[in-house]
């Protein structure tokens, strides 16, 4: 791990990984949104579970 932190600038290492986590939440959010969508779609009677 320390390897490849030397071989960045710290900036753009840091930089990069933000990026990446930004487009994991947005990627999850956008799915939990479609699950929400969806579970509003559903009948108030079927359990829903994580």
């Amino acid at each position: 791990m320390t390897n490849t932190v030397r071989l960045h600038s710290k900036g753009i290492h840091l930089g990069y990984k933000r990026n990446l986590r930004n487009q994991q939440c947005g990627q999850s959010r956008l799915l939990i949104d479609g699950i929400k969508d969806r579970i509003a779609r559903m009948p108030s009677s079927t359990c829903v579970s994580e």
